[in-house]
């Protein structure tokens, strides 16, 4: 018998005598401690999950992502010109958004509503998916692992609407599972980082938070290596990794082009100052207090998650985690600056938070250590854990609870709702009467209505601004939109400087109020949602004093 069969052999002996002296574990507590990879029910994921999902409305913008993606699928090619407006007609589109676009609108042609609905349960699950794989690899028990995924759902559901940023959100998750691998125990996959950017710069211009976790991780994570054990191979790797990322957001249609158009749009101080998405948290969640109290609630609850990671770390400093926390400070720093920030900055604090809340937790325990069980279970010779003991009675019934309110909320969600309420009111009876009334033209309106009209009046009517916002239209087009939408200085001027034909305005607005006013323009429809004005060189035949109705109802398509 060779070395190496000797060898072999005495390991099989060694493992079967261990085998035999082995106590016999009853089938319940493997049962319990096999309940899911995880360390807790699978029936708790299903509840983040349904509680990701449950918030299903129409955005003011999908009208025209689903229109922008039918364009490009009936062109077969990238619409570079645009087509829709008629303040920068033919002017230069980098659709940062294009591939995004493209998905909503096969996912439409063939589904319709319910096709979208199950679209944005699928990336719901997938994001829970990505971040219950990160927060398995803090290896904090099951229990933290389980609570800070229920308490991570409720501040990502309140913005989880079906725009390009589902897909952000999506991969931002897969992102920081390979980032929690990498720091905790070098899981070897941050490779696939590299992949996930060369999509995301298709997907949506939210890349750009990619990129700044991976650098942000590399920087930290090599100054580490470099202080702590002289490690320079794990610097250059980092380094590797990182430019991969950046030359990888290239593979796109337009290439550093598209670079130019999302970095115009994060730094152009007017959006912070007007769009809601972009204010301060604090204003945003004062304002929804004002409007939406539910909204705003989810956003506090997503402030506090954020201040629990200071906590956490506080109690237990030593996580060998440093750039993961790095990374939760600067976006928690980021969604005070701007709203939209906020679920990016809760999923990537979700994981550094799992994991001193279990270090907490087991310095807790550890002080602990003389409770009879602990003495009991050390004179036994094995150790005390949530994960081996036997189930607790009434825990089965908790999980069947939350395993049917999930049912409940997923169906309900996308099986009985065959239609989509929008966030924003839509012109609903000011379109319509248009189509009656075969009216066609130039059409004024706000901006969050720019998207809606283009899906129901393109190409016969073209619209003066939309939701595509600075990445269409030229900073001179954008300052004449704002002063036109809050009445001042010169609201009048803007009446003027382009050929309007039909404006279509909330009533009491400002504009509606500037309007009103002027001789030049005639009312022809109003309810209480919108009201549509012509101008008087425009004849309409039929109509001779303004029409008053009752606001249709309102839903997505």
């Amino acid at each position: 018998m060779s070395k190496a069969q000797r060898l072999k052999a005495a390991r099989k002996e060694q493992r079967r005598l261990a085998d035999k002296a082995a106590p016999a574990i009853p089938p319940a507590t493997i049962a319990a401690a096999t309940t899911s990879r995880f360390g807790y029910p699978v029936v708790y994921l299903l509840l983040a999950i349904a509680v990701v999902d449950v918030f299903t409305y129409a955005d003011s913008d999908l009208w025209g992502h689903i229109r922008f993606g039918q364009a490009m699928l009936k062109a077969g090619h990238m619409i570079e010109y645009d087509p829709y407006s008629y303040s920068a007609p033919g002017h230069l589109w980098r659709n940062h958004e294009w591939l995004s676009e493209v998905i909503f609108a096969l996912v439409y042609n063939s589904g319709r509503v319910f096709g979208l609905e199950l679209l944005k349960l699928c990336c719901s699950a997938l994001m829970v998916l990505f971040l219950a794989l990160a927060l398995a690899e803090t290896q904090a028990i099951g229990p933290i692992q389980a609570a800070v995924m229920m308490l991570t759902a409720p501040g990502i559901s309140a913005q989880m609407m079906l725009r390009p940023q589902l897909f952000t959100f999506t991969l931002m998750a897969a992102l920081i599972w390979l980032l929690a691998g990498d720091s905790y125990r070098r899981a070897g996959r941050l490779w696939l980082v590299v992949p996930i950017m060369a999509l995301w710069a298709n997907f949506h211009g939210g890349y750009i938070a990619g990129l700044g976790a991976v650098g942000t991780y590399a920087v930290v994570a090599s100054i580490q290596a470099i202080v702590e054990s002289r490690d320079w191979r794990r610097a250059a790797h980092l380094s590797l990794i990182v430019i991969a990322s950046v030359l990888a957001t290239l593979v796109n249609p337009y290439g550093v082009g598209a670079w130019y158009t999302v970095w115009h749009a994060l730094t152009n101080p007017l959006t912070h100052r007007v769009i809601n998405d972009w204010r301060p948290l604090t204003e945003a969640v004062a304002g929804l207090w004002k409007t939406y109290v539910p909204a705003a609630l989810l956003f506090v609850e997503a402030i506090g998650f954020l201040l629990a990671l200071g906590v956490g770390v506080a109690l237990a400093p030593q996580g060998d985690d440093l750039p993961l926390v790095v990374i939760a400070t600067l976006f928690s720093v980021a969604a005070l600056a701007a709203m939209r920030n906020l679920t990016l900055a809760v999923i990537v604090t979700s994981v550094p938070l799992a994991r001193h809340a279990g270090l907490a937790w087991r310095q807790r325990s550890a002080g602990k250590a003389g409770r009879p069980a602990r003495r009991a279970a050390a004179r036994e010779g094995s150790p005390a854990s949530a994960s081996d003991q036997p189930d607790r009675p009434g825990r089965e019934y908790v999980g069947q609870l939350f395993a049917a309110v999930a049912a409940v909320l997923l169906v309900y969600n996308v099986v009985f709702s065959p239609a989509l309420e929008p966030i924003v009111p839509s012109p609903v009876g000011a379109v319509a009467f248009m189509k009656e009334h075969h009216l066609r033209g130039n059409v004024l309106s706000i901006y969050n209505w720019g998207e809606y009209l283009i899906w129901h009046l393109a190409p016969q009517s073209k619209v003066f601004i939309d939701g595509r916002y600075d990445t269409i239209y030229p900073a001179q087009v954008i300052d004449d939109y704002f002063v036109f939408e809050s009445g001042e200085p010169d609201p009048e001027r803007v009446l003027k400087a382009y050929k309007h034909d039909f404006a279509i305005v909330a009533p009491s607005s400002p504009p509606w109020l500037v309007i009103s006013q002027d001789p030049g323009w005639k009312l022809l429809y109003r309810d209480d949602n919108a009201g549509l004005f012509a101008h008087s060189d425009i004849s309409i035949k039929g109509v001779t004093t303004p029409v008053a109705g009752l606001a249709p109802p309102d839903l997505f398509p």
